[in-house]
């Protein structure tokens, strides 16, 4: 008996020193990835990946919505009102080792055809922070957005 519980608490303790997959955790959890990517999410901040300054972004309804079945919908105010678009649909998907997601959406209606791989630095069920491969609606590669559950 004293062993098993020997065995669990160093397991449990190994488990929650161990390295994390991402930046800035979590740590340990037993929620999968898909499922903590998977939400609405509200950007809420983002750092010049050059300067480091911080910028808050202010809630204008602009969102990005991981779906399970690979899909996503995307909704930035500020970029897509000027072309008269309001919700973008696209597909998603992770890197081999869940440290990246690639995705990709379609607006016909104005040529708009954007493909964008993000480094994952934290995915925790209510926050997230992804670090730019490419620029994209008006960030620069190198800049990291954090976003909100929505």
């Amino acid at each position: 008996m004293k062993f098993i519980k020997l065995s669990t608490s160093l397991f449990l303790l190994f488990a929650i020193l161990s390295c994390s997959k991402y930046e800035e955790g979590p740590s340990f959890t037993l929620i999968g990835k898909t499922t903590r990517l998977c939400q609405k999410w509200r950007p809420i901040q983002y750092v010049d990946g050059d300067t480091g300054e911080i910028f808050d972004i202010d809630s204008d309804g602009s969102f990005i919505e991981f779906l399970k079945d690979g899909t996503l919908q995307f909704k930035d105010v500020d970029y897509f009102s000027q072309a008269g678009i309001d919700v973008a649909g696209g597909t998603w998907d992770f890197s081999e080792d869940k440290t990246q997601v690639t995705f990709n959406y379609l607006v016909t209606s104005v040529g708009l055809d954007v493909t964008q791989t993000c480094t994952i630095t934290k995915m925790k069920l209510n926050s997230l922070a992804l670090v730019l491969s490419s620029s994209w609606v008006g960030y620069e590669s190198g800049d990291k957005i954090y976003y909100e559950y929505y």
